[in-house]
């Protein structure tokens, strides 16, 4: 369920606006399923969050189902899909032939049962014979095949192109820097010395050892291990290997701040983060990171911050440079890939018809933002604004959850940004703007060392037995390298990580490198969208976009 809310919070906490086209303008009446005589019939999953206004009407049954078979060249009978159950839902409509023909679902475990037991087709030559929108998109974006390519060399799923974006950014108590006269920390070494300060030379001024330097949750660790370079390969000469020193470098640094008392000592039971939030939020805690910091999620915890810190202050932080290196922290990913075709469908050619509605234009701005005049106008910025936020909450917001799979909305550039909603005259707008284009000039710069090769989502799935091996294995590791954290002088880093090498060995761990390895070696690198390559399409497609749309609204 973590991945069910990682995904709903990705999507939801983007909802901006609402708009529709001229095309599209007339409000849709409700019809009975027989108005589309004329039009092929699909089925469609609604995979259900659970989060529609009682006033909308149900997962099957809406106004924007109804917009949607008013509009499109197809008959749509919608199939309620509950999230939390999706996979048990979708095992047995497989089981009992009724499987809708379009899937719908994330999980790349799951997604890859799926190709692998050849329960969705191949759609190469789909798109090739029926598709226009679809295939121009793909056009105007190749590395749509590198990243959906299988290993088999064929594509099996849909790619939404949503552009690189930021995710959790590391932040700052600005204040606290100016009080105890320190300067922003640009490497490791400097981070912890400026950590050790906010622990231990009071920087809210109350006469009590109170506060925490930086925080050590699951999420921040993490990120940390990213600042080091940490991760499961490296590439040398061509090939995939193994390093320790980045991540000797990390448990260090974090085994420094538990031993000289500059972290919350209770840091292991805190896997949501959300006892280091309250920290934060409360005024007691120097360095975080915060989740989608740059966007809606994270303006709320600015508000929450300030209302409860009048005269605090935080900014973005730049990655400090360590001594493996200065590297990216963790991006949410250009592409994703989440719809496929049952390979039982009926009409596939229908069913790509419907694909190429849902990537237009008009489509893409009328689910995003709603009816035009009613929903919103055109902003002086250039974007859809809001008329009425309750209105576009209750018609409009919730439908992106459920129906905007597909539509590639880094075609709306800067207009998909939440900054493009608020109001830069406003001093609580301002200063959270400024932190949201600090992260992306921070973060997108490309001035980074990718240290991981590629998201997980773009390599092959391991077959199942590996994966069991993986999953049981890296709970192990990730077990002993906490304990090294904690232990002091009677558990060393150096203890643990022989310890887990020894895991690695005993556990199978030299399979799954020599599967990846196998894959890495044998596909041609120009064919695979590797993390080096991610910069390079941010530079090169993405931040032309970021200052002017694609799309005329």
């Amino acid at each position: 369920m973590s991945k069910v809310l990682a995904f709903v919070l990705m999507i939801a906490f983007l909802l901006v606006g609402c708009s529709q086209n001229e095309a599209n303008s007339p409000s849709p009446t409700v019809k009975d399923n027989e108005a589309a005589t004329d039009k092929p019939t699909i089925t469609v999953p609604f995979v259900d969050f659970g989060v529609i206004p009682t006033s909308q009407g149900t997962g099957e049954q809406n106004f924007w189902t109804e917009w949607i078979n008013e509009n499109a060249p197809v008959q749509v009978e919608f199939m309620n899909i509950p999230v939390a159950q999706r996979i048990e839902k979708y095992n047995a409509l497989f089981a009992s032939g009724d499987a809708p023909d379009l899937i719908m679902t994330f999980g790349d475990e799951y997604i890859n049962q799926l190709i692998d037991q050849k329960l969705v087709m191949p759609i190469d030559e789909l798109i090739e014979k029926y598709s226009t929108e679809y295939k121009a998109l793909m056009e105007k974006y190749p590395e749509i095949k590198k990243v959906a390519t299988k290993s088999d060399g064929n594509m099996y799923q849909f790619t939404r192109v949503i552009g690189l974006k930021t995710n959790r950014i590391m932040v700052i108590r600005d204040d606290w820097l100016k009080k105890l006269g320190l300067e922003m920390p640009r490497t490791t070494e400097e981070l912890y010395a400026v950590a050790e300060a906010f622990a231990k030379e009071d920087p809210d001024g109350n006469g009590k050892a109170d506060t925490y330097g930086i925080g050590l949750s699951e999420n921040s660790r993490n990120l940390i291990n990213d600042i080091f370079g940490v991760t499961s390969y490296y590439e040398t000469e061509g090939k995939l290997t193994r390093d320790d020193e980045p991540s000797r470098q990390a448990l260090s640094f974090m085994k420094k701040l538990y031993d000289n008392n500059v972290v919350d000592k209770d840091f292991l039971t805190d896997v949501s983060g959300d006892k280091e939030k309250q920290d934060f939020l409360n005024g007691k805690l120097g360095i975080t990171f915060i989740n989608q910091g740059a966007r809606a999620m994270g303006y709320d915890t600015f508000k929450t911050f300030k209302n409860n810190n009048p005269d605090g202050s935080y900014q973005t932080m730049p990655i400090p440079e360590s001594p493996t290196g200065k590297h990216m922290i963790y991006l949410n990913p250009p592409f994703e890939m989440f719809v496929m075709v049952n390979s039982k469908a009926k009409n596939p050619e229908a069913v790509m018809k419907y694909i190429d509605f849902l990537i237009k234009d008009s489509t893409g701005i009328t689910m995003s933002y709603g009816i035009k005049d009613k929903h919103w106008k055109l902003g002086e910025n250039g974007c859809p604004q809001s008329l009425d936020s309750a209105l576009y909450t209750e018609e409009v917001g919730w439908n992106r959850l459920y129906f905007e799979w597909l539509y590639p909305e880094m075609e709306f550039g800067p207009c998909r940004d939440f900054v493009s909603t608020l109001n830069p005259e406003d001093p609580m707008d301002e200063a959270f703007i400024q932190i949201a284009n600090d992260a992306a000039e921070f973060y997108l710069n490309g001035d980074h060392k990718p240290s991981f090769l590629t998201y997980g989502n773009y390599m092959p799935q391991m077959p199942k037995e590996l994966n069991q091996i993986g999953s049981t294995m890296n709970k192990t590791i990730t077990d002993i390298r906490n304990k090294s954290i904690v232990s002091g002088a009677s558990y060393t880093v150096d203890q643990a990580l022989k310890d887990a090498e020894d895991i690695f060995v005993k556990s199978g761990g030299e399979r799954i490198l020599e599967f990846h390895n196998q894959w890495f070696t044998s596909e041609k690198q120009s064919d695979v969208f590797l993390k080096k390559d991610v910069y390079n399409f941010y530079t090169t497609k993405q931040k032309d976009l970021m200052k002017k749309p694609a799309v005329d609204f």
